[in-house]
């Protein structure tokens, strides 16, 4: 079956047959992916492609970033103010924005609160302690 199935004109076929059913049922698969995106798995799953197509469009180099792995490397306190959060309440966040060059590869991306990561917004963290002192 496998061998089968490897042949490359069935595999055309199949691909057809897909896009066919999910043309034909477009509104049920739109209904999925909504309810999909509501649940914690389904935002983690958006924020990751968001961020890869950012850097991809920016010509930055791109890497598979785990950010289930930072957090627990982090054990889930977050870079900037050093307090712990759940998974859900952080987002990831390039140290050295991808707006300046930075690159969405492992050793440039931590673990932040929405609150820190959203106030450091593309500064970088020179910039974001001199606006504090």
């Amino acid at each position: 079956e496998k061998e089968d199935w490897s042949d490359p004109k069935r595999k055309e076929e199949k691909k057809a047959r897909i896009r066919r059913i999910m043309s034909e049922n477009k509104e049920r698969y739109a209904e999925t992916r909504r309810n999909y995106l509501k649940t914690d798995a389904g935002r983690a799953m958006h924020r990751k492609q968001t961020q890869k197509r950012y850097a991809m469009k920016k010509a930055a180099f791109v890497e598979n970033v785990n950010p289930m792995d930072l957090h627990v490397e982090q054990r889930g306190v977050c870079y900037l103010c050093n307090v712990k959060f759940e998974f859900k309440e952080m987002e990831l966040d390039h140290v050295l924005p991808i707006a300046k060059g930075g690159k969405h590869k492992k050793d440039n991306c931590k673990m932040a609160c929405k609150h820190c990561n959203r106030s450091k917004g593309s500064k970088t963290l020179e910039e974001l302690t001199y606006q504090v002192d």
